[in-house]
């Protein structure tokens, strides 16, 4: 009876001892899949700041551009108003006050 008893105890022993190193296994297996998570979400987390810096950025370009072409068309409108007014005669700009245009002779008459 005492020999049954100790293999019992033996099996019973080796039985726990299995439990535990499954239970160890299943544990490190767990911690390492939440590192994984962490890690993917830490990632995920820098791609998106990532994306958002580039978005920024690409704006910013959009934006740049959009003033430049706003400057080009003004400069692009003040070249030709100053082309009308130079055909017409009329100076534009701070100078216009200081500057005075000489009269322009009357054409002399045609008698027929």
């Amino acid at each position: 009876a005492t020999a049954d008893d100790d293999d019992d105890e033996a099996d019973e022993r080796e039985e726990r001892e299995r439990d535990e190193r499954r239970a160890a296994k299943k544990a490190a297996r767990d911690a390492a899949t939440a590192a994984d998570k962490e890690a993917s979400a830490a990632a995920q987390a820098q791609g998106r700041q990532t994306q958002m810096r580039e978005a920024a950025a690409v704006a910013a370009m959009k934006q740049k551009r959009k003033e430049a072409e706003a400057a080009a068309v003004r400069k692009k409108k003040e070249a030709a108003k100053a082309a009308i007014a130079k055909k017409q005669g009329i100076q534009l700009g701070a100078d216009a006050a200081s500057a005075e245009l000489p009269p322009t002779p009357p054409k002399p008459a045609i008698d027929e």
